[in-house]
């Protein structure tokens, strides 16, 4: 039996970079990409409109000359995408992509934090038929991060990738280099390109987006620690992150605890771009919008 890859899928929590995987993935290789692994990957089907790519990931029943049959595992590589917490809260936070996102937007970071929060898609391994809560969003990650790593047991190519490794041009490319190497992948005539944009998916209107990973780190807790060490809202956001966040599942995913230096003060010129960074990522945590 022939086990070239013939399609990719894309597996990943709302704000992952899964559309910007999607993007890289579409514009460098010659396959058959599926958006929604819904048609043959898995067999849990979400409550809410978003697409089952940020959904729990198991294994589907097959029918006989469906899609679901053993060839179509063995000929799929699923790509599964994770972000670190602090900066999936934060995004979260802001555009939560759930029914009750304005509701969760306009509550203060630590109330939305500490705040039950109902997941988006059942979990028939606890006996849910539809989708149950967690005690905060960080259980619901966790419980999602498990269930992801938990896919190698059922799919024979599963990838895991962290956004904070292929966040820049050099990283993305590399990585996806290594990709076709190992799976001996098909790449376009052009070969290899970077890209600038993605674009959104239904069920969500398309729109066509500008891809800047150097503007996006302006606001990234993961790529401005150092400011952990004068900024006091900030160090505050990522306590809260660090309490609640689930380390088991997290350090599977790639994170451990982030650590806080000593406070120190610092006198700053208002017009300099690092306490400009400071200042976008403590509005971006202490804003109620």
């Amino acid at each position: 039996m022939d086990s070239k890859i013939q399609r990719i899928i894309i597996i990943g929590e709302r704000h992952s970079g899964t559309n910007f995987i999607s993007e890289l993935v579409r514009s460098n290789l010659q396959l058959r990409y599926a958006f929604h692994p819904l048609d043959f990957f898995t067999s849990i089907k979400c409550d809410d409109p978003w697409p089952p790519k940020h959904g729990y990931q198991t294994l589907k029943e097959p029918t006989p000359g469906g899609l679901s049959e053993p060839y179509e595992y063995n000929t799929s590589l699923a790509i599964v995408a994770f972000r670190n917490p602090w900066d999936w809260v934060l995004s979260m936070h802001r555009d939560c992509w759930c029914k009750d996102k304005l509701k969760h937007a306009a509550k203060t970071f630590e109330a939305f934090l500490t705040s039950r929060w109902q997941d988006n898609c059942p979990k028939p391994w606890l006996g849910e038929t539809r989708r149950g809560s967690c005690r905060n969003i960080l259980e619901c990650r966790a419980y999602k991060l498990q269930n992801y790593l938990n896919m190698t047991t059922w799919a024979p190519h599963v990838e895991f990738v962290n956004h904070e490794r292929i966040h820049s041009t050099e990283g993305s490319l590399s990585w996806l280099k290594a990709l076709v190497t190992k799976y001996n992948l098909d790449v376009r005539e052009e070969g290899l390109r970077p890209i600038d944009h993605y674009t959104s998916a239904p069920p969500i209107t398309a729109l066509r987006r500008t891809y800047n990973h150097e503007a996006s780190e302006k606001t990234s807790v993961w790529f401005n620690q150092d400011q952990l060490r004068y900024n006091v809202t900030l160090r505050q956001m990522v306590a809260l992150v660090n309490k609640f966040m689930v380390q088991k599942e997290e350090l599977a995913a790639g994170y451990s605890v982030m650590e806080l230096p000593e406070l120190e003060s610092k006198d700053v010129d208002i017009n300099d771009e690092v306490h400009q960074v400071a200042v976008v990522a403590a509005m971006a945590v202490a804003e109620q919008h």
